[in-house]
């Protein structure tokens, strides 16, 4: 899963990207503590030539996991944070 426009901090470590997916989940999306189970997160080196926050991308440990953000994430409505899938260039270029 690809989170769009999270705000970044000075710190770029895996556990900090974490700790942020983390609090969006439970804070925005409602989603219980006991299901949480993330494998990793990071920051996507891209630089947005607009100045956004780059993009973290997380990975869930459990396919459950994954479906309750995509189902909740109408949450993050009037945050400014996005959530989308996390597909290669060529599967969106052929889904275009």
């Amino acid at each position: 899963m690809c989170f769009d426009v999270v705000k970044e901090d000075v710190n770029k470590q895996w556990p900090v990207s974490e700790r942020k997916i983390r609090d969006i989940l439970i804070s925005k999306l409602n989603i219980s503590t006991d299901e949480l189970t993330i494998e990793r997160a990071h920051r996507a080196e891209r630089k947005d030539p607009n100045g956004r926050p780059g993009t973290i991308v997380a990975k869930f440990q459990n396919y459950k996991l994954k479906e309750a953000v995509l189902k909740n994430k109408k949450g993050l409505k009037g945050t400014n944070i996005f959530v989308r899938e996390d597909f290669s260039q060529r599967v969106l270029a052929r889904r275009k």
